[in-house]
């Protein structure tokens, strides 16, 4: 399956000498993890501060050295330790060429368990930081980490300017063919329906990002030993200019003595390059090698597949040459898809504040627009910490789930996961109760208590009549169910405070949860704000209206329904059995399970023979957590909500909830929701949710990366099961002619179709043995929302649905009605139905920055139009003639400037007639200042207002 690394050790014993000059460009660098063995600020004490503090010196020692740095979060600390002397220094070598800052985003983030939104939020409060403070932009992405590379990441980059990527950790099988290819290097494009704003050239990293191991006894032998690695790399490329990367993970903490004993190495071959393979050895930054690419005949490069990724990625084969030093290899059936899942609380956490986040700043907007001049004297702070931290956690050892929770290298701060618990728990706490606060202020309250729903669900209470105080995060209009937990009470009323009347609401009591949630239906404008008054403990008004749904079957109860659907239950197993369209009248033949797949355990201290926090290896041994038959419990049949309960093996147990299909954003849905317990430590295991359908979808389904594009996979029947696991944010479907079913989880989830008409995602996994950071105590309360209908139509759905899972509804609560306002409704059309405002936000010095998105469709190349003279034009620091231009993601440059910014690259095609297809086709080229824009599928546009 995978070509061995020693198999390139005897091809370049073999190789003959070049009669071409090889320059080879050392990239100096050092991989710097925002926390993994030990958190952010210990790797700060003990690595990083003594890299950029030694780096900078070594560099004024010698105009020739170069070096590259990448994760922005630890020049925040620079500015903070007070280091004049460091931070000077790094501002005169990025003033002459000397050190480039590259990457730019606050963290190098993951690419499968990210959304676009907080891969875009990371990528620009880096930018951010570079340009207030060091005068610096990057033109080149380097994720020479993260765990496979998504298809959004090219449309990012490209939007920032940026002119190429250089990546390294694709699956091995396909990395070994390029290099016998020479295809390490080629045009990578992402959104399909955006190519010339989303194409750059990608380079592979031909090995490991760490300095190659140099075998001699002296450093002649070692200059001969490299000679014949730069000749057998120069093989693989184009051309003969070779991007050696020179460094490894935190390396350069004394960075004079490493680039002296290099130079040794360096001062040998350079001074006699006929007997070393006509080799000849440079410093380069990335802009020094690309630049050198582009001045060569040779440099023509061939486009991958519009929509190209790398997953899932796999490593090497076993390897014992010294060449596989630092390099993990493992099983041929080890692929890094478990931590797809991994640590599920922690990705879980990390979306919420993500959410909140968001909010937040689209909150600062609406105060800009309706209460100028009036920023809380810690607001700015808390929403910038918020963002902050919502982009630590972006970083790959972070969201993913790899990073250590016990000392390795350290006595003091090495529980990394506790870290990153507890700064996204205080900044969610913070964030999410200045949002409150803005609410209320925005509505004329203040000096006011504000409960955020997490405080409120912990009040004892005293008082019968409450305020919430709820508002829409999205752009159009919305009708959606706001829940809440109340403490101590089983009944209550609520009345919108702007009609007077009241709304369906139900209070749900639930006995395995221990909870008692209130449910309230709500019906908001875009971007609105809306109160409403909660009576506690106050008993159903007998003359109130409410809306009800037939419930029950012929014998007792064997269906439930919501209005739009009928979920039906096996009567002598107490199973799923069926899914209804009731306006259809089709019935699909529906079956749930829960699934425990046993996991490998490593057999050796090697964690990459078995299971670990990276791989899903299972041993191929099943069991359904669901006992042959159940007894289900209805726990709630009301007005707003159908609820049953089934108990499941080991603790766990398994809600259905149905919401009134009048009162929800899609109707024809269901949340399903699977409370695990703690999983079993006998064995390493995940917890899948499989559903079983009459769909015939031939071996295809369909992910959706990063809550962006979705694109079709087929399961390959030659790979293992771990092989044909994909991530997912947004949702996972299948298809055929006429139906389709999509799942939707609120985090990062690993998915798959095992069989015709199957579909499954995997939850939560614990893994035991050697990787002591899979052993995940965690209790997971996951609701998954399932849709169910005609294929069209559920992909049509699809994405909107997800874009209500990540960016809920938010609940404040007020134990005070005397506000001044009912109501807020800010000055902006709704946007289309499948156009998305992923943000808005004040930008730094003044104005504001807009990202739109063009979901998902059926139908690939409609266009949806966006008024953008209606999106906020109020703010009262913009003259009369302001208007809004697209530009680049970070805002700072036009359109036309970012395009202009990119460097061209030849290709063996004509990319050129490509882009004006795609232009007549309807891709946006439209010109910066505009007011009313074109937004197709899977299309992210950028959009800035100046003072």
């Amino acid at each position: 399956l995978c070509l061995c690394l020693l198999l390139c050790l005897c091809a370049q014993a073999h190789a003959s000498t070049s009669s071409e000059a090889i320059t080879v460009h050392f990239v100096p660098h050092s991989h710097q993890d925002a926390g993994y063995r030990e958190t952010v600020d210990g790797y700060w004490r003990d690595s990083v501060s003594k890299t950029l503090r030694t780096t900078v010196q070594a560099l004024k020692q010698d105009p020739s050295r170069r070096f590259v740095w990448e994760e922005t979060i630890w020049l925040r600390y620079l500015l903070e330790s007070g280091d004049e002397e460091t931070i000077n220094g790094f501002k005169e070598l990025v003033a002459n060429g000397q050190m480039e800052c590259i990457g730019g985003g606050w963290v190098m983030h993951d690419e499968a368990a990210t959304s676009l939104w907080s891969t875009a939020n990371q990528m620009t409060i880096g930018i951010d930081l570079l340009h207030d403070h060091f005068n610096c932009r990057p033109r080149w992405a380097w994720h020479i980490d993260p765990f496979g590379h998504t298809v959004t990441s090219p449309t990012v980059f490209a939007n920032l300017g940026f002119s190429g990527f250089v990546i390294n950790r694709i699956p091995d099988p396909e990395k070994q063919q390029r290099k016998r290819d020479k295809q390490l290097e080629f045009i990578w494009s992402g959104a399909r329906n955006q190519i010339n704003d989303s194409t750059l050239l990608g380079h592979i990293l031909d090995s490991h990002y760490s300095t190659p191991v140099l075998v001699g006894v002296n450093d002649t032998e070692k200059a001969k030993d490299f000679a014949k690695i730069a000749l057998q790399r120069s093989n693989w490329f184009k051309t003969k200019h070779i991007l050696v990367p020179f460094g490894n993970d935190f390396k350069f903490t004394h960075a004079s003595s490493e680039f002296e004993e290099m130079e040794k190495i360096t001062e040998i071959v350079n001074k006699d390059p006929s007997g070393h393979n006509n080799v000849t050895i440079r410093y380069s930054t990335l802009s020094e090698y690309f630049s050198a690419l582009q001045n060569d005949s040779n440099a023509i490069f061939s486009p991958a597949p519009v929509g190209k990724d790398f997953f899932p990625y796999i490593a090497c084969d076993e390897c014992l040459s010294p060449v596989c030093a630092n390099v993990p290899c493992g099983s041929s059936d080890a692929y890094w898809t478990g931590y797809y899942t991994s640590r599920p609380h922690q990705k879980s956490i990390s979306a919420e504040q993500d959410a909140i986040a968001r909010s937040l700043n689209i909150m600062q907007v609406i105060r800009d627009e309706f209460s100028p001049n009036s920023t809380a004297a810690n607001e700015n702070l808390v929403a910038a910490t918020g963002k902050n931290t919502s982009g630590l956690l972006q970083h790959h050892d972070a969201i993913t789930g790899t990073s250590f929770n016990f000392c390795t290298i350290s006595d003091s701060d090495c529980d990394c996961v506790e870290d990153y618990n507890r700064r996204i728990a205080s900044a969610a706490e913070d964030t999410d109760r200045v949002l409150g606060e803005l609410k209320v202020k925005l509505l004329g309250g203040s000096g006011l208590n504000v409960f955020t729903k997490a405080a409120f669900a912990n009040v004892s209470i005293t008082t019968p009549t409450w305020t919430m105080v709820v508002s829409n995060p999205l752009a159009w209009e919305v009708n959606d169910v706001v829940a809440f937990d109340v403490v101590g009470t089983t009944t209550a009323q609520v009345k919108d405070k702007t009609t007077g009347k009241y709304v369906p609401s139900q209070l749900v009591v639930d006995p395995q949860r221990g909870t008692e949630t209130l449910y309230v239906a709500v019906s908001l404008k875009q971007l609105q704000i809306a109160t409403f008054e909660v009576f506690i403990g106050v008993e159903e008004d007998n003359d109130k209206e409410e809306e009800t749904i037939s419930f029950g079957g012929t014998s007792g109860w064997t269906t439930v329904s919501n209005g739009a659907i009928k979920v039906s239950f096996d009567s002598h197993t107490g199973k799923m059995s069926g899914w209804v369209d009731i306006a259809k009248d089709v019935i699909h033949s529906f079956a749930l399970d829960h699934i425990y797949r046993y996991e490998r355990i490593p057999n050796t201290t090697d964690i990459f023979t078995g299971s670990n926090v990276y791989d899903f290896t299972p041993n191929g041994k099943t069991r359904s957590i669901w006992p042959s038959t159940v007894t289900p419990s209805l726990v709630a049949s009301g007005p707003l909500v159908q609820q049953v309960n089934i108990p499941l093996e080991a603790g766990a147990f398994f809600s259905l909830i149905l919401l009134n299909s009048t009162h929800i954003p899609v109707a024809k849905s269901a949340q399903f929701r699977l409370n695990t317990g703690v999983l079993p430590s006998s064995s390493s295991g995940s917890v899948v949710m499989s559903v079983s359908t009459d769909i015939d979808n031939d071996d295809v389904f369909f992910t959706d990366s990063n809550a962006f594009q979705r694109l079709k996979r087929t399961r390959n029947s030659s790979l293992p099961l771990s092989g044909n696991y994909y991530p997912v944010v947004g949702s996972c479907s299948i298809a055929d002619a006429t139906s389709s079913v999509a799942l939707i989880a609120s985090r990062s989830v690993g998915c798959t179709s095992t069989a015709n008409g199957k579909v499954e995602i995997m939850l939560h996994r614990r893994i035991m043995g050697f990787d002591k950071r899979g052993d995940d105590v965690n209790v997971m309360d996951d609701s998954v929302t399932v849709l169910f209908g005609g294929a069209k139509e559920v992909f049509n759905v699809a994405a909107k649905a997800y874009v209500h899972v990540l960016n809920p509804i938010s609940a404040h609560f007020l134990s005070r009605t005397d506000i001044t306002s009912s109501h807020l409704t800010p000055s902006i059309a709704p946007f289309p139905s499948n156009t998305h405002l992923l943000d808005v936000r004040q930008r730094d010095g003044g104005g504001r920055g807009l990202w739109v998105q063009g979901l998902t469709s059926f139908n690939t190349t409609k266009t949806q139009t966006v008024d953008l003279s209606t999106m906020l034009p109020s703010s009262p620091t913009s003259s009369p003639s302001s208007s809004w231009f697209a530009s680049s993601l970070d805002f700072r440059f036009s359109i036309e400037e970012t395009r202009e910014m990119r460097w061209k690259w030849k290709t063996t095609t004509d990319t050129q007639q490509q882009g004006e297809e795609g232009q007549q086709q309807g891709e946006e080229q439209q010109p910066s200042q505009q007011t009313v824009v074109s937004v197709r599928p899977e299309t992210l546009l950028s959009f800035a207002l100046n003072n």
